[in-house]
């Protein structure tokens, strides 16, 4: 890293990527503690969350991580709104992942706890979304729901495995479809 010498105390720093942009070569970071100072005066002064709870550090994402990071947070909203209490967001178990674990629903069935599993995309030129959830796929929600089971002994539930389908296309609104029990394991 390269610390400029006019700064106070390394406030900015210049990172030098390989490639060049309409600022040059060099790429302006601030450490956490501003950029946390930052996102919560901008978020007091507008009433908007710039940055949702779905990560932590979602400046830092790759482009396709923040695609998946905001379709999980759409999908969050939409379970939160049919009712649904949410227990866990991105669970993991060894290599694999629960995107969302929810309990409930609007039938107020709370012996119910739905392991969903969150597809985003930006259009259907490969497919539906909720196309993408193969076999293999599957086996591997299976095996770490059964995990989050035992951890959390909630042995007297019935586990529902569901998928929720977002598009997000570059204009419009997004479209979201919410498969309850899409598949069995």
């Amino acid at each position: 890293m390269f610390y400029p010498s006019n700064c106070r105390g390394g406030i900015y720093a210049a990172r030098f990527l390989g490639k060049s942009s309409i600022f040059g070569d060099a790429q302006i970071a601030f450490p956490g503690p501003l950029i946390e100072t930052v996102k919560s005066l901008i978020s007091r002064l507008s009433g908007a969350r710039l940055f949702p709870e779905a990560h932590p550090r979602w400046f830092d994402l790759a482009p396709k991580d923040r695609l998946a990071a905001r379709g999980e947070l759409l999908a969050e909203r939409v379970l939160r709104r049919a009712g649904y209490r949410i227990l866990a967001r991105r669970w993991r178990w060894h290599r694999f992942e629960l995107d969302l674990v929810a309990r409930g629903g609007r039938g107020g069935r709370e012996e119910v706890v739905a392991v969903v599993e969150v597809k985003t995309r930006r259009d259907n030129s490969f497919g539906a979304p909720q196309e993408a959830v193969p076999a293999w796929k599957q086996r591997h929600i299976a095996a770490a729901a059964r995990a989050y089971v035992a951890a959390e002994s909630l042995d007297d539930c019935v586990i529902r495995f569901d998928v929720v389908a977002v598009t997000l296309p570059p204009r419009g609104r997004a479209e979201i479809v919410h498969i309850e029990d899409a598949f069995t394991a």
